[in-house]
């Protein structure tokens, strides 16, 4: 049985009033496309909200959401707070940043973010963004589905100590983090 994707999408509230490519629009429709039921659709609100209000019925769709999808373009604080709050409720976070704001310094601390649940979609237009994310979901749900098992081996303490090290400095566990270094040898090494 598929479990139902739930997610909270948010992004800076300037998104709303500038022309961007993609629009929000756009991008809310590529997340639905992709079989996300979206919760607390704020960007289509017409009504006045307090701050109290809209902060309140944030945190309780995160809360409630396997995913949060951020486009994070544009900066803003209050998308930043967002985050931090999805990865202490271990909640899975999607960051999507267009390619052109890469090298964007005011952009640096939140790439400095370490997460064994966050992922980071540097895209070009809104075709790469869903070849993207499709295949970010497809590797989520089957690692999902897979019970972990302990496996214990013999290192160096030279391999030790840099697997240490590294853990360390991504804010992930050692075992993380091996997970991590497996998953992409597979993906780059073995055919399916």
């Amino acid at each position: 049985m598929n479990k139902k994707k739930l997610a909270f999408v948010t992004f800076s509230s300037k998104y709303l009033k500038i022309k961007t490519n993609p629009t929000y629009k756009e991008f809310i429709l590529l997340i639905k496309k992709l079989g996300f039921e979206i919760l607390h659709e704020w960007y289509f609100k017409k009504e006045e909200r307090t701050p109290e209000l809209i902060y309140s019925q944030s945190l309780k769709s995160i809360r409630e959401a396997n995913y949060l999808i951020v486009e994070a373009s544009i900066d803003s604080i209050g998308v930043g707070q967002q985050i931090t709050y999805a990865l202490q409720k271990k909640k899975h976070v999607l960051i999507c940043i267009k390619k052109s704001r890469f090298s964007k310094n005011s952009l640096n601390f939140l790439k400095g973010t370490k997460s064994g649940n966050i992922k980071f979609i540097y895209y070009k237009g809104l075709n790469d963004l869903e070849e993207q994310l499709k295949a970010i979901l497809s590797n989520k749900e089957d690692q999902k589905l897979e019970k972990l098992e302990k496996f214990n081996f013999l290192s160096t303490s030279r391999i030790k100590s840099i697997i240490l090290e590294e853990s360390k400095k991504q804010q992930i566990s050692q075992s993380e983090l091996l997970r991590n270094i497996i998953e992409e040898w597979i993906a780059n090494n073995l055919k399916k």
